[in-house]
């Protein structure tokens, strides 16, 4: 969902240790090491295997 301000964003696994945001895809490091990302997939961005549609939730990026 596209908002003006910023929002609080639920489902987190722990506390992020970095964020990047772009006009369409926003992505989190955690403290934990792992990395989840929300927002438009529509070429992938999201790391998630799949090229399709958005995801208001993070999901998980699969790293190699």
């Amino acid at each position: 969902e596209d908002a003006l301000l910023p929002k609080r964003v639920a489902d987190l696994p722990a506390p992020a240790s970095r964020v990047k945001v772009t006009p369409s895809t926003s992505c989190a490091l955690f403290t934990d090491g792992t990395v989840r990302c929300w927002g438009s997939n529509s070429f992938g961005q999201l790391g998630s295997g799949q090229n399709r549609g958005r995801s208001p939730k993070p999901v998980e990026v699969l790293l190699p």
